[in-house]
């Protein structure tokens, strides 16, 4: 059985450590295994104050990194690159403090940057997005943390879209991260995309195809599920959701109205779904 874990997007953005102690009790009086921290901004929350609150509710953590305009790995500046080499090294130090084996998101470029690319100006941004991912990629693997990198639709990147597309940008030793509604949109089997990924999934976040519930949709969850396991994946299935009260987030994600009859609703729904699986 996969362990089941929640983004703090779902309630709140950014987080915050008033945020982290008000949620973190509830979640884990849920059920919930896994609490997922995204680091919007270094310093928004406390990574020592939050790997103690963790510990404190028995809860394991995994860590997302987040890539708003002027966080570029490709076609940006030397500086833009270096700075955003450093978040992503900050990062790692925090999956380090609370615990979490893996970073993951879309560590290339920001998210809602597009541009048309001819088959040979892509396969330059691949080169030059693993020479940019290398010495995170190093400096992850000194301490013992894994990068996941994910795969976004079509309208939030223009680079990488698949798996398919992943296992070509990406270097042997980087992993993926995937996210179930980005596959609806972009996969033509989402289950047969897991299993052309066996050994270098890291991380998988999960929601309904309207980004609401995870099996209140349409989405085939035992097909998938199954692949992750013959993919030979044990980490958490999180739900990563966002909520519409949030202007910033809401905006970000295009969440233009709720999703379910309440955002507490909407976790522990997905929480027991998840749980037949």
């Amino acid at each position: 059985m996969f362990s089941i874990g929640v983004n703090t997007w779902v309630w709140v953005s950014p987080l915050t450590d008033d945020d982290l102690a008000r949620l973190a009790p509830r979640i884990a009086g849920w059920g919930f295994d896994v609490i997922e921290l995204p680091v919007e901004q270094p310093g928004d929350w406390d990574p020592g104050k939050a790997a103690a609150v963790l510990a404190e509710q028995g809860l394991a953590a995994s860590v997302v990194l987040v890539m708003p305009p002027g966080r570029e790995l490709v076609a940006a500046s030397p500086q833009t690159v270096r700075d955003t080499q450093d978040y992503l090294r900050h990062c790692v130090d925090v999956a380090v403090t609370v615990g979490s084996p893996v970073i993951g998101g879309p560590a290339y470029a920001s998210v809602g940057r597009t541009w048309r690319l001819s088959p040979d100006e892509r396969r330059q941004v691949y080169a030059e997005l693993r020479e940019g991912l290398r010495p995170v990629l190093d400096y992850a693997a000194d301490r013992g943390i894994k990068l996941a990198v994910e795969p976004l639709n079509r309208y939030e990147t223009s680079l990488i879209n698949t798996v398919e597309q992943a296992l070509e940008a990406l270097p042997e030793e980087c992993h993926l991260a995937l996210d179930t509604y980005h596959m609806n949109i972009e996969e033509k089997d989402p289950a047969q995309a897991a299993r052309a990924a066996a050994g270098r999934i890291a991380h998988v976040q999960v929601c309904g195809t309207d980004r609401g519930t995870p099996g209140a949709d349409r989405f085939d969850w035992p097909d998938f599920t199954q692949a992750l396991h013959d993919a030979g994946y044990d980490g958490p299935l999180v739900i990563e959701s966002f909520t519409a009260h949030n202007q910033t987030i809401a905006t970000a994600a295009s969440i233009w109205r709720p999703l379910a009859e309440s955002q507490d609703t909407l976790a522990t729904d997905g929480l027991a779904y998840l749980r037949t699986l």
